[in-house]
């Protein structure tokens, strides 16, 4: 066998291996979580009710603030390599198209996101 042959083989084992890893992170993160505390300056003031149902590929954000809806926001994602417990998602805003990574840990029952600009929501599944 070549090294191309080998090499390329290796290299799709490896990719299997990550997407394992990713994958028993995305199963404790799919369904219904409702954010029970937030970590954002900006939103200490209000009243903030925020809700997420995610799925396999797409993050569904549903908010109100001060008791008005606002407009439920579909996310896509794509779930990188696993950093030990840290679940990293990189989400894809639906307007902007921009890019930001989301970073996932399970305390216990409840989830805690950090977003990209480093505000931390802890969510608890419904």
């Amino acid at each position: 066998m070549n090294k191309f042959k080998l090499f390329f083989i290796l290299v799709i084992v490896a990719l299997i291996g990550f997407s394992g890893c990713s994958k028993k992170g995305a199963d404790k993160m799919i369904g219904k979580w409702k954010a029970d505390t937030l970590d954002n300056p900006q939103l200490k003031s209000m009243q903030v009710v925020v809700t997420y149902e995610i799925t396999k590929d797409k993050l569904i954000e549903d908010a109100s603030i001060n008791g008005q809806s606002q407009p439920k926001m579909e996310i896509g994602y794509v779930l990188k390599p696993n950093a030990g417990d840290t679940i990293v998602l990189e989400a894809t805003h639906p307007q902007t198209q921009q890019k930001g990574d989301f970073k996932i840990v399970f305390n216990g029952d409840k989830m805690l996101m950090t977003d990209p600009g480093m505000s931390t929501i802890t969510l608890v599944k419904q």
